[in-house]
């Protein structure tokens, strides 16, 4: 199945509980198709999961959506000078509950398990690159 149909799939799942965000849902099916905006999906998923209550149809399609996140998105280390890439780490979006957090989790995660040579680096999601060649 191709990137896009299991993509498809998934927000069929979303388009029910979350009637009330379909424009959200068509936007996300918009970055993601073309590979896009992937921290604007991040986000989407997050205003998604503001909206689910738990335990129900919409926490369990977002469950869907989050693997499909976390399967074609990466979380890029970059010199922020030169912008070259310096290594990729995996999305994990299980267990979070904002986008914030997240990011303040990804942020002590490099400042405390890494070490660059870079003065600076800056962090940022993308759509892995192996997924964007093959297209």
């Amino acid at each position: 199945m191709s990137s896009c149909a299991a993509l498809d799939t998934v927000l069929a799942g979303l388009a029910r509980p979350f009637g009330s965000c379909s424009d959200l849902l068509l936007d996300l099916r918009s970055w993601a198709g073309c590979d896009r905006h992937a921290g604007s999906c991040v986000r989407a998923y997050f205003e998604l999961f503001e909206e689910a209550a738990p335990g129900g149809e919409a926490a369990r399609g977002l469950a869907g959506l989050r693997r499909w996140l976390e399967a074609k998105l990466e979380i890029e280390v970059f010199d922020a000078e030169s912008r070259a890439c310096l290594e990729t780490l995996p999305v994990r979006l299980t267990g979070e509950t904002s986008l914030e957090d997240f990011c303040h989790k990804a942020m002590a995660g490099m400042r405390v398990d890494r070490c660059h040579a870079q003065p600076q680096v800056g962090l940022a999601f993308r759509f892995r690159q192996e997924l964007a060649q093959a297209a």
